[in-house]
């Protein structure tokens, strides 16, 4: 989901495991009910942005997945996702029902 999608950025950006510093799941649960978040490197801004965004505590102000892929693009053009390589990323783009509806596949020549 999208909040997982956040917690796996976070991590990657940090080097640091989220909470790493608390093994009991009510305890970790407690502090994000409180806000608590990782901290994100300063040098990254606009995927700073969307990490937060992920993360919050209402459902329905969190990003979709089709939005998500949309900025992750953005950003890569940027050239801020430089190397990063999408082409057998699944796609997701934004349907009636809000569920995943089609996956992209490119092959490797």
């Amino acid at each position: 989901d999208v909040y997982s999608f956040a917690m796996i950025c976070s991590k990657i950006l940090s080097k640091e495991d989220p909470f790493d510093d608390v093994h009991e799941i009510k305890k970790i649960l407690k502090r994000i009910k409180k806000g608590e978040r990782p901290k994100l490197p300063s040098n990254c801004d606009d995927l700073n942005e969307l990490i937060q965004e992920c993360w919050r505590l209402n459902l329905l102000h969190r990003p979709k997945f089709a939005n998500i892929c949309k900025r992750l693009e953005l950003l890569k053009k940027k050239r801020y996702l430089v190397g990063i390589s999408v082409e057998n990323a699944p796609y997701f783009r934004a349907s009636k029902n809000n569920f995943l509806s089609k996956y992209r596949i490119v092959a490797n020549t």
